[in-house]
């Protein structure tokens, strides 16, 4: 990691509004523009762009000293280049001279790219076509690239973008152009999509670390429209490295950024983010490779928005942020400028993070004949990995119920983990009953059939066998005091329309009447209350690479409450009855960024997402937790996204940052203890032999 000397930041900025939309003499308002700021005539240059009404390609080029106040608009005694949106911008400081690559026209199937660099000279007042693009060892065409100078070799380097609208196709590729007096060349430093290289984006932040000499970028967007939050550095000598952060913006694309001349540190502000338009600033801290929110003096600030730019305005130290499109007003041409107002301090990243306690989910521990299958060693991978506690599923296997031979053999798995101080989450769900037929599961749904969600399976064989096992296990000598519910109720086979059906799927009328019948019986019928029961974990992923609340599970939880109270309203009789709904605690399961890097604020906004589902109900200040009772990724398999172990220890640390910045996630369980071929399982910690993984270290540290 490349590591500057310089780290202070002011304790607080201010906004300051220099020119308000709409104002007189100022360029017409636009989105998607590049913005420069040059810093030997100690002016901002802004090109093209695309106004949100008309959806016009702009080709004009505007100045703004901040000496005057005042916006000009340059006509160049030449032709200048046709006019594009998504272009984007640097100063070549050895020419003095703008320098803009690419940019589109149009939209969707009609969209044209360009693969061009052009030149403007204040000196001249003229434009030079550097490169024309479309020659054999050019980049392809591209818009929304990230585009910096690299001051250590007099050249660009240019990433990823968007090389086709419709289908949107992205590219990750790392491109340099050295330019000459009228032309250049470029060169390929990074073909991407290189397990260790950024996957592909557009719009995302970068800015050259002069002190160091590296490339910094962080987020953009993907080619699902959601914002990353990953944090990358790009060096000649030893090319991409993923920078873990402990904390850092929750996406962000199409945004201000600028790299601070004065105080060395990356900023990111205002942009696209993972609960859209985020006002938010943050500057990066490498020394630490921690990422800063940043304080602010007063409430001032910027419309949210998005597609705008900012530069950094070297002479009067302060950002300069303009246009964008704006939320509910559309193109903008508002100018504001990002003024530190505080004293400089050394930067430090937020107080020491709450502990999470920390599980391990251990597969199969008795067989489907019911023989012991765990081992000492197993209990003792567990212990040294340093768990408080296992997640323990209970299965019948080829047993048609609970015999006392089999809940003796459960019982001594329990033990071997007592003895090594790791406690117990038990898991119910379907395997612990003699039942696989998922039509039983789901007999009766308000959704398909308008009953009540309940059935014969609900009410009967789940609610038995959950009674069987916490009456044997809850209290001494096994003193089992969680409970997980089910397991992924959300996860189906197939869906035609809105019949659903197939791996654990249940409606979410079923799964709330599985809820309710389960805290009747063990809550009140049979009046065991020192114990947690935890709704099934609710799986969330990112499939296609969107993150959504949606994917996060807070739809299918919604829908589960809205079955409970507003429906049926079991829940709500319950709750006159105990004071609660049929819940001590919601169980989610987070599978996100299986091929690569994951990052705590994506993770944290699973979270947050489904968190937000339940509150809604319960209140936004509930005392109810979520509980992680799986979450993983895999460094092998067959058909299945695989990580590198590199990754996947990164993820490990990602995972457990994200939950001790969330008060409301006290326990995550890591799936699992040891890789299990035979079922093309290797999320371990360990592999299938007892050999540590990467990830061991980094959950050891946790």
């Amino acid at each position: 990691m490349a590591v500057p000397t310089t780290t202070t930041l002011p304790t607080a900025w201010t906004w300051t509004r220099l020119l308000p939309n709409g104002a007189a003499g100022a360029p017409p308002a636009r989105q998607d523009a590049a913005v420069v700021w040059d810093p030997d005539d100690r002016e901002l240059l802004v090109y093209g762009g695309a106004n949100t009404a008309s959806s016009t390609a702009l080709g004009d080029l505007w100045v703004y000293r901040p000496a005057t106040g005042a916006w000009t608009q340059l006509v160049p005694t030449n032709a200048a280049p046709p006019g594009r949106f998504g272009a984007v911008g640097v100063w070549d400081p050895i020419g003095k001279r703008l320098l803009i690559f690419g940019g589109q026209a149009g939209a969707g199937g009609g969209a044209t790219f360009r693969g061009d660099v052009q030149a403007y000279s204040p000196a001249s007042n003229t434009w030079t076509t550097l490169a024309p693009g479309g020659a054999s060892g050019d980049p392809a065409a591209r818009s929304r690239a990230s585009l910096v100078w690299d001051s250590s070799a007099g050249r660009l380097l240019l990433f990823g973008g968007e090389t086709v609208d419709s289908p949107l196709t992205l590219v990750a590729d790392l491109w340099s152009f050295t330019p000459g007096v009228s032309g250049g060349s470029w060169t390929l430093l990074d073909g991407g999509n290189g397990a260790g290289s950024p996957p592909a984006r557009d719009w995302a932040p970068a800015a050259w670390d002069s002190s160091v000499g590296a490339l910094r970028l962080f987020g953009g967007k993907n080619a699902a429209s959601s914002t990353f939050s990953d944090t990358w550095e790009w060096t000649a000598a030893h090319g991409w490295r993923f920078d873990e952060a402990r904390q850092q913006p929750a996406g962000r694309a199409a945004a201000a950024f600028a790299w601070d001349a004065t105080h060395t540190h990356f900023l990111v502000g205002p942009g696209l983010g993972l609960n859209g338009n985020a006002a938010d600033t943050w500057a990066y801290e490498p020394s630490t490779g921690a990422w800063i929110a940043q304080g602010f003096a007063t409430a001032a600030t910027p419309a949210l928005r998005q597609m705008t730019s900012m530069a950094w305005d070297d002479a009067d130290g302060q950002g300069l942020l303009f246009g964008g499109r704006v939320a509910g007003v559309g193109a903008a041409n508002d100018l504001w400028a990002l003024v530190p107002t505080g004293a400089l301090t050394t930067a430090t990243p937020s107080p020491t993070p709450a502990v999470v306690r920390k599980a391990l989910d251990v597969g199969m521990t008795v067989d489907p004949n019911g023989k012991l299958l765990i081992t000492s060693r197993q209990v003792d991978e567990v212990a040294t990995a340093g768990a408080t506690y296992v997640r323990l599923a209970f299965n019948l296997g080829d047993s048609t119920s609970w015999t006392p031979a089999l809940l003796n053999t459960y019982g001594q798995v329990v033990t071997m983990f007592q003895r090594a101080g790791v406690g117990v989450i038990g898991l119910v769900g379907n395997g612990a009953t003699a039942d696989s037929n998922g039509a039983d599961w789901t007999a009766n749904s308000a959704e398909n059939s308008g009953g009540d969600g309940d059935n014969a399976y609900i009410s009967g064989t789940y609610t038995a066998a959950l009674r069987t096992l916490v009456h044997y296990f809850h209290g001494p000598p096994y003193n089992v005091k969680l409970w997980e519910l089910w397991n992924e109720p959300n996860v189906y086979g197939t869906c035609a329309g809105a019949v659903c059906g197939g791996a654990s799927y249940l409606y979410p009328s079923n799964f709330a009447a599985l809820l309710a019948d389960s805290y009747q019986a063990i809550k009140v019928t049979d009046s065991i209350t020192d114990m947690t029961l935890i709704s099934g974990g609710i799986y969330g992923h990112g499939i296609g690479g969107a993150y959504n609340a949606t994917n996060a599970g807070a739809a299918y939880l919604t829908a589960t409450y809205h079955m409970g109270v507003d429906v049926t309203r079991r829940w709500s009789t319950l709750k006159a009855q105990i004071g609660a709904y049929p819940l001590d605690a919601v169980g989610q399961h987070i599978y996100v960024d299986q091929g690569g890097y994951s990052a705590p604020a994506t993770l944290r906004a699973y979270g947050d997402w489904l968190r937000g589902a339940y509150a809604a109900y319960e209140g936004a200040g509930t005392s109810k937790p979520t509980i992680v009772t799986e979450a993983g990724w895999t460094t092998d398999g067959t058909h299945v996204a695989v990580v590198s172990p590199a990754q996947q220890a990164a993820n490990v640390d990602a995972l457990y940052w994200a939950a001790q910045s969330a008060p409301y996630l006290p326990l995550v369980s890591w799936f699992q203890v040891q890789d299990n071929p035979a079922a093309n399982l290797y999320f371990g910690l360990y592999t299938s032999s007892g050999a540590a993984k990467a990830s061991l270290a980094h959950y050891q540290a946790q």
